[in-house]
């Protein structure tokens, strides 16, 4: 039972990568179709980047949420009481 957070944290992890590459692979990539004006073309490659920038920071955000909330439970779980 005490591998079971650690597990779950990782498993979260996976399912985040793989839903991170879907996202990434088929909505980013394939956001708009080929745009002849540069202009236009400029916007478009840094909004797909500032969008993968953004899956990278939600899944850091994700994991240190999950390791704050995993550390807060082990510190509860250790506090020492009296014995008298």
């Amino acid at each position: 039972m005490r591998l079971l957070p650690i597990a779950s944290i990782m498993v979260i992890a996976w399912l985040l990568m793989i839903a991170e590459v879907y996202a990434f692979f088929d909505l980013i990539l394939n956001f708009a179709p080929p745009i002849h004006d540069i202009g236009s073309f400029t916007v478009l490659a840094i909004l797909k980047v500032g969008l993968t920038l953004g899956l990278g920071v939600l899944w850091f955000l994700v994991m240190q949420g999950l390791a704050e909330l995993y550390t807060a439970s082990r510190l509860r779980s250790r506090t020492p009481t009296a014995s008298s």
